[in-house]
């Protein structure tokens, strides 16, 4: 068996991630490290080699990447942690490359290979997009499984556990295939003594362009057909206001969490009403976005609408409701069992159809629901956009659907603009919200892009301006996709977090904890504050590494964005890994004992002191007032 584990050198912390002032691209003159999610990457695939070989088997492991000739010491760490060979494509031309040209490089060295599994890191910690492992399976024509916590090979076929926002599932499929693997779940080994003097002399085989049969022509800014047009500072926030903690630092939150309307309580007397979070009140919750410079709006766009639970995600009906105030028509797509039920609520949120992939069981959508939109491009009528939301099976049907049509998928938008000849404008947030960069993409309809959730303004809600049920269209799957298609399979579910939990994605009140909340113990007072005051707790990859929170509480990078009406963080740094998935906050409430963590700087009301101490006083606050509550 030959695994190929994806490698990508990166500048050693965001400090260092600057873009480069004349290109506009990351600048990578600095020294470059290995990705830590990409570390985790080759952690895995040397754990199924050992498990392989302990069964009489045999497997070597190969590295792979792209990046300059100076960073061949990147590659060597892997060869160090046990890798037995390493391949790095190498051309000046490549600078500025996108995930799609990424993946096309990556794809060529894979077919000189044929390695029967292919592993990657989720996101790498530079770029955020999470789509080009998608993008090289499709371009590959492989199954995928990504996302995956722990892996086996049982008699040829997969075995994956793999990571849903709230259920982990598991999932089998044949060889060859791809898996990414779920940062945090595993313990990178480092390198021995004899591992550092072997990568010495490991054989690194280096690549050029030509040798792959490709063209400087069709890669870098040229074959991205996406650059970056703009840097700026963000749009700042209203200047924040921050105290010591005196004894009274939980009345302070209160009064702040009454000042924005948030939630119904009062600091000092009981409170007759319910203790609730206000409705979103559908003003802008991010930068201008809209009709382009000429005033001319979209034609048609589609929006990817994911059943979640049976019904249409918060984050995709929201996505809606900002499509029908930018397009003459906009269709949502769905799969499932049942895309009438869906229809009512899709049509009111503004889609005049229903693109209906069908029920397609237990098999993972990406590969099934990018054939089908890629037949529907084809028979036309195109669309402008195609809009997704970064969920774990939209990121893998935006990549596999980018692959198939050759466009290039942009991310983590904030804001879009269409401009006078048909180009897409799209902002991005970076260095942990500080800078907002400007990226357009010239290839042509559609434009696909990943949008962060609740960043767009929305026109009225449809109890303001109801749309009729939407008109559902069946989109039979391509039958020349094949079985790999559906070759993926779910065997098994399991929740991952109690069901009376308030989903994420539904909370306009969302209480986090990090380190600083001292213990798994103490963060159950976070969960407790949630209850009370009718939100969602969440977490930080350190509190959900330490084993205190289960994942699908994990707000961040690799982990959920939310966009509430307030946000409390309590113990937490604010890394900018951390402030990706929070950055959207209507109002953001911080509690740390250092007032110069990052997060106290983000923070509308940042109170100086012992986060869990303030937390005790909080739920003892707020559940007293609960307690008087006339019944």
């Amino acid at each position: 068996m030959h695994v190929v584990v994806c490698v990508k050198p990166i500048p050693p912390g965001a400090p260092s991630r600057r873009l480069n002032p004349v290109a506009l691209t990351l600048d990578r003159t600095a020294p470059l490290v290995m990705d830590d999610v990409d570390a985790q990457g080759v952690e895995l695939a040397l754990q199924l080699a050992e498990r392989a070989s302990g069964c009489h088997g045999h497997c070597r492991v190969t590295a792979v990447s792209m990046a300059p000739e100076g960073a061949l010491a990147c590659l060597r760490g892997a060869l160090a942690m046990g890798v037995g060979a390493g391949v790095v494509v190498s051309d000046d031309a490549l600078a500025g490359s996108d995930s799609l040209v990424t993946a096309k490089v990556l794809a060529a060295v894979a077919r000189r290979l044929a390695p029967d599994l292919i592993v990657a890191g989720t996101e790498s910690s530079d770029g955020y997009t999470g789509t080009m492992p998608a993008q090289l399976a499709e371009l590959l024509g492989l199954p995928s499984v990504t996302f995956v916590r722990a892996l086996e090979v049982r008699d040829g076929v997969l075995v994956a556990e793999r990571q849903g926002a709230d259920r982990v599932d598991e999932v089998t499929c044949p060889l060859p295939a791809l898996v990414t693997a779920m940062p945090g779940v595993r313990q990178p080994r480092y390198p021995s003594f004899s591992g550092l003097r072997a990568s010495r002399s490991a054989p690194i085989e280096v690549l050029s362009l030509a040798e792959l049969g490709l063209a400087a022509a069709q890669v870098g800014p040229a074959g991205s057909r996406q650059r970056v047009v703009a840097v700026r500072a963000a749009p700042a926030r209203p200047p924040g206001v921050q105290v010591l903690d005196g004894g009274d630092g939980h009345v302070r939150i209160i009064e702040e969490l009454v000042r924005s309307g948030a939630v119904g309580v009062s600091p000092s007397r009981g409170n007759s009403g319910p203790i609730r979070a206000a409705a979103s009140s559908g003003v802008d919750r991010g930068p201008t976005v809209g009709p382009g410079e000429a005033g001319r709006g979209f034609s048609r766009i589609w929006v990817v609408t994911e059943p979640v639970e049976g019904r249409p995600g918060v984050a995709d009906l929201d996505l809606l409701d900002w499509a029908r105030g930018a397009a003459q028509v906009v269709e949502a797509v769905h799969w499932g069992p049942d895309a009438r039920a869906a229809a009512p609520a899709l049509g009111a949120h503004g889609a005049s159809r229903v693109l209906s992939v069908g029920d397609l069981g237990d098999a993972l959508p990406g590969a099934a629901v990018a054939a089908a939109l890629a037949a529907r491009v084809a028979a036309g009528p195109v669309p402008d956009a195609v809009l997704f939301s970064p969920s774990h099976d939209q990121r893998d049907i935006a990549g596999r659907l980018s692959a198939r049509l050759d466009r290039p998928l942009l991310a983590n938008a904030v804001g879009l603009t269409v401009c006078a000849g048909g180009d897409l404008v799209c902002d991005h947030d970076r260095s942990g919200g500080r800078e907002r960069v400007s990226a357009v993409t010239s290839a042509g309809p559609p434009s696909l892009v990943l949008v962060r959730p609740r960043s767009l303004p929305v026109t009225p809600g449809p109890a303001e301006r109801p749309g009729p049920p939407a008109e559902v269209v069946a989109l039979p799957v391509l039958a020349e996709a094949g079985a790999w298609v559906a070759a993926a399979q779910v065997v098994r579910r399991a929740r991952a977090v109690d069901g009376s939990v308030t989903r994420l994605d539904d909370a306009a009140v969302v209480v986090a904890g990090g380190r600083g909340v001292g213990s798994a113990d103490q963060f159950g007072l976070v969960a407790e504050l949630a209850a009370l005051l009718g939100g969602a707790p969440a977490a930080t990859r350190a509190v959900v590494d330490a084993g205190w929170a289960p994942f699908p509480l994990l707000v961040g990078q690799s982990g959920r964005t939310v966009a509430p009406e307030v946000y409390l963080a309590f113990g937490i740094s604010g890394a900018d890994q951390h402030v990706a998935g929070m950055a959207g906050a209507r109002t953001i409430v911080a509690v740390n004992t250092d007032a110069d963590a990052p997060i106290m700087a983000l923070a509308h009301l940042a109170v100086v002191g012992d986060a869990p101490d303030i937390l005790r006083r909080l739920v003892a606050h707020v559940a007293a007032i609960r307690a008087s509550r006339p019944r």
